[in-house]
């Protein structure tokens, strides 16, 4: 992907850190952009993501106009997303073919997503993962036609992303025992 960097990430947390301080942020960011070769960092990390017979059908739309976030703040009824600095729109493309009866959009746009807020955490921003307002109220259709997005094209999520104005820690995983098991389900390792 020409003029996105392809190398190491100088500063950036590593994996496991990145994992551990991930969470949904919901508070208010700072005032400030999300510089666009961040920007370029986090999408290179979206589209490296597995994709099903990779038919990679996930493309994205990073919004860094305050007015069109504040649009899309208003479509989906979540003020929030009107301070935040930046935020990027994954589309599923509806007319990749399927093989065999499968189809993997569901599971591609997912992959993408989590890349895309690990990358984000990385490198200091704070992201949520929003698709429930989507759902409601020809939402999806309505970003859609704001973003000029094709109608092969399908909204799924929405991340708003930047730097936080408050910490908050992960919320609490139940512990592994109680999830993670060895050769059957329900046998500790």
């Amino acid at each position: 992907m020409t003029g996105y960097a392809a190398r190491p990430i100088l500063g950036a947390m590593d994996i496991f850190t990145a994992i551990e301080k991930r969470h949904s942020y919901r508070g208010p960011y700072k005032a400030g952009s999300v510089p666009r070769a961040d920007l370029k960092k986090i999408l290179l990390a979206a589209v490296r993501a597995p994709s099903g017979y990779n038919e990679q059908t996930t493309s994205f739309v990073a919004v860094d106009d305050s007015e069109k976030i504040r649009a899309i703040s208003e479509i989906l009824q979540q003020p929030r997303i009107a301070d935040a600095p930046a935020v990027v729109v994954l589309c599923m493309d509806l007319s990749a073919k399927k093989r065999r009866d499968l189809y993997f959009g569901v599971e591609d746009y997912s992959a993408a997503c989590e890349n895309l807020l690990l990358a984000a955490t990385a490198l200091g921003y704070a992201a949520v993962w929003i698709d429930g307002s989507l759902r409601r109220d020809d939402r999806a259709r309505r970003v859609a036609e704001l973003l000029d997005v094709p109608d092969s094209f399908e909204v799924r999520v929405v991340v708003p992303l930047g730097v936080p104005e408050e910490s908050w820690p992960q919320k609490e995983k139940k512990p592994p025992a109680e999830r993670v098991f060895f050769n059957s389900f329900g046998s500790a390792g």
